[in-house]
């Protein structure tokens, strides 16, 4: 006769420590990622390791006196929309600062507004072509002027009080300068102005003309200025002009090609490089060569299509819809339809990122001028006659926003024991929620915050076993977690 003799197995101890917050990895098999890292976050941010509270939207501010403050009017009592922002650059007779930020209108209406005082005013007699416009600064006849080149063909330069108009030039929705050459181009062709001369567009005196594209690549939607060349990108491909003085001597080579296809909104001047988004996929481009980066935060995006961007203080924002979490709402998401919903920060000094959702931004202005630097934002919603500013509130318009953690998944090194997460300390300055859940339960702890670690009881069982971090308030900063977990390997017998 053969007895069973049934073994009930030991428990084990087990620590595991979370000191170093390990960014965003939304790329990853969850399962090859270790408990500090997230596979979702948004409104928070990581610095030295620590888990903190992410950007926030609000007013315009553009500085503060002891006078009051001074933020960037609307656009209100036009009843019209801020389709893009622009700091026309501008010094008077004097030699005075008088820089003006310039709005284009859902009208079609240009308004400048000056940036130390006063509201928006109409520009008179300034009139767009097309359903959009882009605008340069440029010395030109002795004055800073203003060029805007609306996509329906024709241009306009304005001194500040007065207006040329320039019927011959081209439809072309994306403009620059180089080497005193305004470009242009169109979906097939870039067009150039004569040396010196923005308005010189007639092709038969010699020095304008134009240079038209097989199909390869796509249509054309972006030109841009970069060290000695000229970059025209196309949906999915991006050539090298070379444009220097005669354009007998004009030459175009292929960069590279892209596998997704390039948001032109996405792409702007980095510093060294210039940096766009092709796909999901987000790239630096030094001129020669392009380098991936940033994915595992980039696989965050859900539609890519409306994207905007800037480059400032060594930070790359970028604007474009982000994914939900068990499609719950955020900030402006709960009130209707909405084309972006946040933006992405990326640190390319530090490679610190931060995630921001609630927001639906249209695009970006930096606005630096003689004692002013601020970034200002303009909306696709129902903010669109009204500018915000990029802060480090955490809110959206003093609104707290919801800030969300939510840890990859672990099975702690063990495939073959049961976990029972006891207990865990919790290093937070504010309160928190913290919910712990494993494949079998979960539960969920509210923790106030102080400087002194925080002890949570638990008692979850389950084979994995994840952290979800989420607060209402203002404010996250969470340096340390330990986690006291029991392993039990399941009953045997022999």
């Amino acid at each position: 006769m053969r007895y069973r003799r049934d073994i009930t197995p030991r428990l084990s101890r087990y620590q595991y420590k979370i000191s170093n917050f390990k960014g965003v990895d939304a790329e990853t098999e969850e399962s090859a990622l270790e408990p500090s890292v997230a596979t979702y976050a948004c409104n928070v941010g990581f610095s030295d390791g620590k888990l903190v509270g992410g950007m926030g939207l609000g007013e315009p501010l553009l500085y503060t006196t002891e006078y009051g403050d001074r933020y960037l009017p609307s656009l209100d009592s036009y009843s019209a929309s801020m389709k893009k922002l622009f700091l026309y650059r501008k010094k008077n007779a004097a030699g005075e600062n008088d820089d003006r930020v310039i709005a284009l209108g859902g009208d079609l209406t240009v308004y400048q507004c000056a940036i130390r005082n006063g509201l928006f005013t109409k520009i008179n007699g300034l009139e767009v072509s097309g359903n959009d416009a882009n605008f340069l600064n440029y010395y030109y006849n002795d004055k800073d002027v203003l060029i805007v080149a609306g996509n329906g063909g024709g241009l306009v330069i304005y001194d500040g009080s007065t207006i040329q108009t320039v019927s011959e030039a081209p439809a072309m929705h994306s403009i620059c300068m180089h080497y005193e050459r305004m470009y242009g181009v169109d979906k097939e062709n870039v067009y150039f102005s004569e040396a010196l001369n923005p308005a010189g567009w007639d092709v038969s005196s010699g020095g304008a003309g134009h240079i038209s594209f097989m199909n390869e690549g796509g249509a054309i939607i972006k030109i841009l200025s970069f060290k000695d060349y000229i970059f025209i990108f196309r949906e999915y491909a991006v050539y090298r002009l070379s444009a220097y003085t005669e354009p007998s001597e004009f030459r175009v080579t292929k960069a590279f090609d892209t596998g997704g296809k390039i948001q032109a909104g996405s792409i702007v001047v980095a510093g060294n490089d210039i940096i766009f988004l092709a796909g999901h996929d987000l790239y630096s481009f030094d001129g020669y060569s392009i380098t991936r980066m940033f994915s595992k935060v980039t696989a965050l995006i859900d539609i890519p299509d409306k994207a905007a961007a800037i480059y400032y203080k060594d930070k790359y924002y970028l604007s474009v819809r982000l994914k939900s979490y068990k499609d719950e709402k955020i900030g402006d998401e709960v009130l209707g339809p909405y084309t972006n919903n946040g933006f992405l920060m990326f640190d390319m000094k530090t490679g610190g990122i931060s995630v921001f959702r609630g927001g639906d931004i249209r695009g970006f202005c930096p606005i630096v001028s003689e004692g002013i630097d601020a970034l200002v934002v303009n909306f696709n919603n129902y903010r669109m006659a009204r500018a915000g500013g990029i802060n480090d509130s955490g809110t959206l318009f003093g609104e707290p926003l919801k800030k969300l953690w939510i840890g990859a998944k672990s099975n702690f090194g063990s495939v073959d024991a049961y976990k029972v997460l006891k207990r865990l300390y919790i290093a937070t300055r504010y309160g928190i929620s913290v919910e712990a859940e494993s494949n079998l339960d979960v539960a969920q702890k509210t923790v106030s915050g102080g400087l002194k670690p925080q002890l949570v009881t638990f008692n979850l069982i389950g084979d994995t076993i994840r952290l979800i971090l989420e607060t209402q308030n203002n404010k996250i900063h969470i340096s340390n977690i330990l986690l006291e977990l029991d392993f039990s390997r399941r009953y045997y017998a022999n």
